[in-house]
């Protein structure tokens, strides 16, 4: 993981007593690195601070070599280190040296002067402010090459023998040398205190505050960021595939395009069994994930693979975001591992985030849906054989997210006891996939829907343009599952206008209300043996099957009705889902990661 990321940080700045509204460089360089900022009309970078005067107030006399050879040697030596002072002046010309080269140089005037500061952008000199003795301000006006994405600047005091003398001086502190050259190296270590007399107090890009050093800390004018830097994602998942995780990171491309949010499409080298069918992002897949986030749409498990399928450099210093849906109240236990290859988990629903937070210490927030398409036009009920008078319902589900859980047989039930004994022309279609690899579960639905009249049973793969079809030429959507973690196809039949009647449990229950749809009465039970992943104990709803027959009929016999919920249910979906909606999710999130 990489909890510690930004799109820009500093190095090298420190704060002292010397001025809370500012800061110096008192060793060594400092740098400003910003990354992936929309730099096209910054051209000048200009630099403000002011040299300070600085008063020393320690006592170049005190001498600590005392106390540290009491603690190198556990004595007290009345002359500390006279023995070793003798024996290096006796063995070797350094201290000698050093003694003339102090006599000569102290009383040099550029000693009593504050450093020269040289500021270089991206590698390349830019400008350079020349030290003086007196307090004064200074600005250095630096020009930037408008085409640069990253920008680099880099605040280095010029090296000069006076840097030299400091180092010395603290080098050689609590060395055994002579005490007069002790004393006289110790106030060119005071060399250190001119550093910090030159003191930085902004940055400023083309004339407004960018940067400014106050209150003891570098804070970042974010007003002004906000107009340079626009935040980008790498969206990772199975962009190809015609299923409801196919259709999770298709939401988040349209979400993010919609904010203005670059994105980078990947599509996930992780095995899967699915054979990716949709080509809507096709032109607009890339390998390489340049943005500093990554958000992956995959099951809680794939995330173990994707070191294999994508090297470990993919994920190294990101902000990892792992997008999940889960259906039930409690998250697997087993599974709380797989939360060390992300940094954060997004989910569709409160549902989904709450079970998921309460075994992950990760943040874990809520990022639903967004539900746009193209209305279809025209009517392919002749398409399908589907009658062109019935009062059509609707259930579309893929077996591969597991039968007993969408509950198909639940939603036939609740027609055969709507309609079994009336002469209503009414219809009801399952659309389904995945037959062939669920034969049993397949066998048994087409067993079940051959036996109930006007029941028609679709069972090929069909375009995600022709299900939206399916979908307008129906009249109303059914959906009696125990548990869903979003509930995309009730989401899109309210989209296209359409009355749903949906379980009033789990993450659809937070959109289904009694204004726009018809939420189905549930007893809660648990899980009397494992069904997949769902663990047995588990909790779970089974819907009442009576009340959502009552719902079909009354459906069917007040064709008025039915259109008021199917407004209502449009125009709640295109306000909370609509990818406008959804992407300011998004933006407001990464700035509070990059900013904050």
């Amino acid at each position: 993981m990489s909890r510690h990321f930004s799109f820009w940080e500093h190095r090298g700045f420190c704060f002292d007593d010397v001025d809370g509204e500012s800061a110096c460089l008192p060793y060594e360089t400092a740098s400003l690195t910003f990354r992936h900022l929309a730099l096209h009309e910054v051209r000048e970078v200009r630099i403000s601070g002011f040299v300070a005067n600085i008063a020393h107030t320690e006592d170049p006399e005190h001498d600590p070599r005392d106390g540290f050879y009491k603690r190198l040697f556990f004595i007290d030596l009345p002359t500390p280190g006279r023995g070793w002072r003798q024996w290096i002046a006796a063995r070797t010309s350094l201290p000698q040296a050093l003694d003339r080269l102090v006599r000569f140089l102290e009383n040099r005037p550029g000693f009593r002067f504050a450093p020269d500061l040289n500021v270089r952008i991206n590698g390349t000199h830019a400008g350079r402010f020349h030290g003086c003795a007196d307090p004064k301000a200074f600005e250095l006006k630096c020009p930037v090459n408008p085409a640069v994405k990253n920008l680099e600047i880099e605040l280095a005091l010029s090296f000069c023998v006076g840097d030299i003398l400091a180092w010395l001086g603290n080098y050689f502190a609590v060395w055994p040398l002579p005490r007069t050259l002790w004393i006289r190296l110790q106030k060119h270590h005071y060399r250190f205190f001119q550093h910090r007399r030159l003191r930085v107090q902004a940055v400023e890009f083309d004339g407004k505050t960018a940067l400014s050093f106050s209150e003891r800390s570098v804070r970042l004018e974010r007003e002004i960021i906000r107009n340079l830097w626009n935040p980008g994602i790498n969206l990772a998942g199975f962009f190809d595939h015609p299923t409801g995780i196919g259709e999770s990171v298709r939401c988040a491309a349209r979400a993010a395009q919609a904010a203005d949010i670059p994105i980078s499409c990947i599509q996930l080298k992780c095995a899967t069994l699915i054979r990716g069918e949709d080509m809507e992002f096709s032109s607009r897949l890339v390998e390489t994930n340049p943005h500093l986030v990554n958000l992956f749409h995959l099951t809680p498990t794939q995330g173990q693979a994707l070191d294999r399928a994508h090297g470990p450099g993919f994920r190294k210093g990101k902000y990892n975001i792992a997008y999940w849906a889960w259906e039930l109240e409690e998250f697997p236990s087993g599974w709380a591992s797989l939360h060390r290859y992300f940094d954060e988990i997004w989910a569709p629903s409160r549902f989904a985030a709450d079970a998921i937070a309460s075994k992950l210490p990760l943040p874990t927030l809520v990022m639903p849906h967004a539900i746009d398409f193209p209305i279809p036009e025209g009517n392919v009920r002749a398409r399908f054989d589907l009658p062109e008078k019935l009062f059509l319902f609707l259930f579309v589900f893929d077996l591969n997210s597991l039968s007993v859980r969408k509950n198909p047989e639940a939603v036939i039930r609740a027609f055969q006891k709507a309609f079994s004994d009336s002469s209503m022309p009414a219809g009801l279609v399952i659309k389904t996939q995945g037959a062939e690899a669920n034969p049993e579960d397949f066998a048994q639905l087409r067993a079940i829907a051959q036996q109930t009249p006007h029941c028609f049973l679709i069972s090929q793969t069909l375009s995600r343009a022709d299900v939206m079809r399916l979908q307008k030429s129906c009249d109303c959507f059914v959906s009696l599952h125990r548990s869903e973690g979003f509930g995309l196809s009730v989401a899109e039949a309210m989209y296209l206008g359409k009355p749903v009647i949906s379980t009033n449990w789990s993450a659809t229950a937070e959109f289904v209300t009694p204004q726009n749809g018809c939420p189905v009465e549930v007893e809660l039970v648990t899980l009397e043996k494992n069904h997949d992943v769902y663990p047995k104990g588990s909790v779970w709803a089974e819907p009442d099957v009576d009340h959502a027959a009552a719902h079909m009929r009354k459906l069917a016999e007040d064709p008025a009705w039915a259109a008021r919920l199917g407004a209502q249910a449009a125009a709640d979906i295109r306000r909370r889902f609509s990818p406008k909606a959804v992407g300011e999710l998004y933006r407001r999130r990464l700035e509070a990661l990059h900013y904050w």
